[in-house]
C-alpha cells in the first residue's frame, strides 16, 4: 500500500476488509459498524527518512553505474495477524533499487531496504 487507505468493517457474517486506491474511494453506503481504519498517514513516515534513504542509494547506483539505467520502487505490506479472539495489524515497509539491463530491459542487481528505525509497526487490532 502506498497512500491507500484500508477499513475494516463488522458485518453479519463477520469483518469485512475494504481496500481503497488513494484514501478517497472508501465505499460510504456499505453497511456494518467500522472496526478499524488506516489510513496512508498510519504507516507512511511523513518526515520523509524512508524516501530520503531510497533517493541515496539510488544516487550511489547512478553514481557507480555508469552505463546503467537504474530504477527503484517501495511498498507498505499491511499485515493481519490473529491471536484469540483479535487479530493485530502490523506494516512491514521495503524499497528496492534495480538497474535496467541496457539490452533486455530487465531488473537486474536489485538491493532490498527494509525501513526498522522509524516506521510504525503497530497499527492497530479489532475483535474477531
Amino acid at each position: 500500500m502506498n497512500g491507500c487507505a484500508l477499513e475494516v468493517r463488522r458485518e453479519q457474517r463477520g469483518n469485512r476488509v475494504y481496500h481503497d486506491y488513494n484514501g478517497t474511494c472508501m465505499p460510504q453506503s456499505v453497511d456494518g459498524a467500522r472496526a478499524l481504519r488506516i489510513t496512508a498517514d498510519h504507516y507512511m513516515d511523513r518526515h520523509d527518512r524512508h524516501f530520503d534513504r531510497i533517493r541515496r542509494e539510488f544516487d550511489r547506483i547512478e553514481l557507480t553505474r555508469k552505463y546503467a539505467h537504474c530504477g527503484f520502487s517501495f511498498a507498505h505490506t499491511i499485515i493481519f495477524v490473529k491471536q484469540g479472539g483479535y487479530w493485530y495489524v502490523y506494516n512491514n515497509a521495503v524499497s528496492r533499487t534495480y538497474e535496467l539491463s541496457l539490452y533486455s530491459g530487465q531488473k537486474q542487481n536489485h538491493e532490498y531496504y527494509q525501513a526498522k528505525d522509524y516506521m510504525k509497526y503497530e497499527l492497530g487490532s479489532f475483535p474477531d
